[in-house]
């Protein structure tokens, strides 16, 4: 069995990270049919298993692309994500932890068109199982999100981020995003010919922190201004009846050479 919190993190143990997960999925259900014969959820845990031990949308996400991929989705708006994600399985590590600590996120579409999200925070001493959740994928409809306000506000920063990692990730002039077939490493850091797999490698494409020239249109400006990161709604899919976020890189918008004024500007989070 694959122990995954004695795997080196990085991209090419990817395939070893999902194998690990599988195991520990597959051992929750031995477990609950033992102690819960009965309960009709236990199907569900086998097949999950099954599905994740063979997903092959396998992402890695570098430092920088997470960073920005948390930033953004904080101010996510209405999105559907079957109109967004990669693939109806898949299992995405992040190069450093978000949403709390959450460093690896599992998901999968089902015949009913429900897709669970399980949240994953694994570190050398410790596999943490956030509680999984679920959503109705064609519009992203809440489903088992429980009654603890607290759980209710991480899941939700749980699903946002999944869904702007898929959305930027997309995006050419942001991401840089190349599979590769990569070798795995044991714990002794010996490779694993025998399980070389592809695994997708997100990066940022440029820094979004270096601001650039934008024109200013046909009015003359005096000055130049920075016009923040921000997502916009684009119509998609049939007839164009769906709706798909494409996040805008921040820019300095203004003719060259004018004077840059930058203005306070306040937040207000409403919920």
């Amino acid at each position: 069995m694959t122990q995954i919190n004695e795997l080196k993190w990085c991209a090419a143990n990817v395939p070893a990270m999902r194998d690990g997960l599988a195991d520990v999925i597959a051992g929750f259900y031995r477990s609950l049919s033992t102690t819960h014969p009965g309960d009709p959820s236990n199907h569900w845990w086998r097949n999950y298993a099954r599905m994740v031990a063979k997903s092959t949308t396998l992402w890695w996400v570098s430092e920088e692309m997470t960073s920005v991929a948390e930033a953004a989705s904080g101010t996510l708006p209405e999105w559907q994500p079957i109109t967004a994600m990669p693939d109806p399985v898949g299992v995405v590590a992040y190069a450093t932890g978000a949403c709390g600590g959450v460093n690896l996120i599992t998901w999968c579409v089902l015949d009913t068109g429900w897709m669970w999200v399980y949240p994953w925070s694994v570190s050398r001493d410790d596999i943490t199982f956030v509680a999984p959740f679920s959503v109705y994928a064609p519009t992203g409809a809440r489903g088992e999100w429980g009654d603890d306000p607290q759980a209710h506000e991480s899941m939700a920063k749980c699903l946002s981020m999944l869904g702007s990692t898929w959305l930027i990730a997309q995006q050419v002039t942001l991401a840089d995003s190349k599979t590769r077939v990569l070798t795995p490493m044991d714990h002794k850091g010996r490779e694993r010919l025998d399980r070389r797999a592809p695994v997708t490698i997100v990066e940022l494409r440029r820094q979004l922190g270096d601001a650039h020239e934008a024109k200013g249109g046909t009015r003359n400006y005096t000055h130049r201004w920075l016009v923040g990161g921000h997502w916009r709604q684009q119509a998609c899919g049939p007839n164009r009846s769906q709706r798909r976020p494409k996040f805008i890189a921040p820019y300095v918008k203004g003719p060259a050479g004018a004077p840059l004024v930058q203005k306070d500007r306040v937040h207000v989070w409403r919920r």
